[in-house]
C-alpha cells in the first residue's frame, strides 16, 4: 500500500544516514519530475549533476539530461543554444545512442567507451529480464 504525498518542510538534515536516505529520495523525485518536464515538452533542455553527500557511496555523482548532460553542458559553457534531437520522435524524447553525432563520431575513445555502455546495459535488460520470467 502506497503512502500519503504530504508536504514535508526542507531542512538542513545532520544525522549522516538519514542525509543520505533523503538525497536518495529527492534525487530520484528531482529526476522523475525532469523526465515528466521533458515529455510534457520536448525543446526542454535539462542537465542536473548531483553528488551523494556521504564517501561510501558506489558513484560520485548521478546524472540526468535531455538530450544530454554531455550536449547541454557543453553548450551551456561554450554559449551556444542546444540543437534539438529527435526532432521525428513523436514523444520528443530519444536516446543517447541515436544522437547523430555518435554516428559521425571518429574518436576511437568515444566509440568503445559507448560500445561498452551498450553491452552493460544489455547484459543487464537480460538479467532483469530472467528475473521477472522466474516469478
Amino acid at each position: 500500500m502506497g503512502g500519503l504525498k504530504r508536504k514535508i518542510k526542507i531542512e538542513k538534515v545532520e544525522n549522516k544516514s538519514i542525509k543520505s536516505v533523503y538525497f536518495t529520495k529527492r534525487r530520484d523525485g528531482l529526476f522523475r519530475k525532469a523526465s515528466e518536464l521533458c515529455r510534457l515538452s520536448p525543446a526542454t533542455q535539462i542537465a542536473i549533476l548531483a553528488t551523494p553527500p556521504s564517501s561510501n557511496s558506489h558513484a560520485s555523482f548521478y546524472t540526468f539530461g535531455h538530450s544530454s548532460v554531455d550536449h547541454v553542458v557543453s553548450s551551456l559553457l561554450n554559449d551556444q543554444s542546444p540543437f534539438q534531437t529527435n526532432q521525428g520522435n513523436r514523444s520528443g524524447l530519444g536516446y543517447w545512442w541515436e544522437d547523430e553525432g555518435l554516428d559521425r563520431s571518429e574518436n576511437v575513445d568515444e566509440l568503445k567507451d559507448a560500445t561498452e555502455a551498450i553491452t552493460r546495459m544489455v547484459s543487464n535488460l537480460r538479467l532483469r529480464v530472467d528475473t521477472v520470467m522466474e516469478k
